[in-house]
């Protein structure tokens, strides 16, 4: 038995929630979050957290990547409004999330 975090029912059709709701038994799990911090407080204390994307766990040293070879994929958009959009500030933070993440 592994003793799971799930996400809240306000996130349940999130792909990420399906997919931790497809890896693990429902009777398993412990808890349930729909705030990403609260996934890491609660999965440091009562058991297994789908933390995605990766960078979210692998910023906390207490927290150990157990299904490294599983691959999920979603969605990360960054909303700007038209008056900053193209703006020397907004592409900075775009080129940062896009490092951040891993993807060009």
């Amino acid at each position: 038995m592994v003793p799971w975090i799930g996400w809240g029912e306000d996130f349940a059709a999130l792909p990420i929630a399906r997919s931790t709701q497809g890896l693990f038994a429902p009777e398993h799990q412990v808890a349930a979050a729909s705030a990403m911090h609260l996934q890491v407080i609660l999965a440091k204390q009562l058991g297994v957290a789908l933390l995605a994307p990766d960078f979210v766990g692998a910023a906390d040293p207490d927290l150990i990547e157990l299904l490294g070879d599983v691959i999920l994929t979603q969605p990360l958009w960054l909303v700007t409004s038209a008056e900053v959009r193209g703006a020397a500030r907004t592409e900075a933070l775009t080129a940062w999330v896009q490092e951040a993440v891993g993807t060009s």
